[in-house]
């Protein structure tokens, strides 16, 4: 039996041997270093798909208000919802107070995101409705102001795209031929 195995010793130090190893190998197989380290995975998450415009789903996967789908990039969890409105919205699946999970259905219809842990409840777009005991939890800050955090959201066509950088050009939605 053959074991994949990772290294628990990973460095950039490495990670930098093995990159200048594979330059002086042109056209042969990448190093199965680069599939198993955990430093190149965190590195391509941050350096690269969190600040990539990733396609999220299509319009029509939710149609009516209320529908959403959790969609998962990285190790994060974002709700791309339709509002009441028809106004296509994407944020973070985390409550603000203790982090826990909002929704926990990969897809379906709701009114309103409840918090498991003490019942905050979110709006379609992820503003605050309801916190009891606000006072408490919330250390003074407004309850506008304790709403989900958004990710930002394109629809091109039908396609609907999120990008979790906000300095990240949207230069999907320039290159894109279709008509929103």
């Amino acid at each position: 039996m053959h074991t994949i195995a990772t290294s628990v010793d990973d460095s950039f130090t490495r990670m930098r041997d093995k990159l200048e190893a594979e330059k002086a190998r042109p056209h042969h197989a990448m190093d199965p270093y680069f599939y198993r380290s955990h430093l190149v995975h965190e590195q391509e998450l941050e350096h690269l798909v969190f600040k990539s415009w990733v396609y999220a789903l299509h319009a029509s996967e939710i149609p009516a208000a209320g529908d959403y789908q959790l969609v998962e990039i990285g190790e994060d969890s974002i709700i791309v919802a339709r509002t009441e409105t028809g106004a296509i919205t994407a944020m973070h699946n985390i409550c603000r107070h203790r982090g826990a999970r909002v929704c926990e259905d990969v897809t379906g219809n709701r009114k309103t995101y409840v918090c498991p842990y003490h019942g905050w409840k979110y709006d379609h777009d992820g503003t605050l409705l309801e916190a009891p005991d606000t006072d408490r939890f919330s250390q003074g800050v407004p309850c506008d102001k304790l709403s989900l955090k958004h990710v930002r959201v394109e629809t091109l066509g039908a396609m609907i795209w999120v990008c979790m950088d906000e300095n990240t050009p949207p230069e999907v939605v320039a290159a894109c031929p279709f008509e929103r």
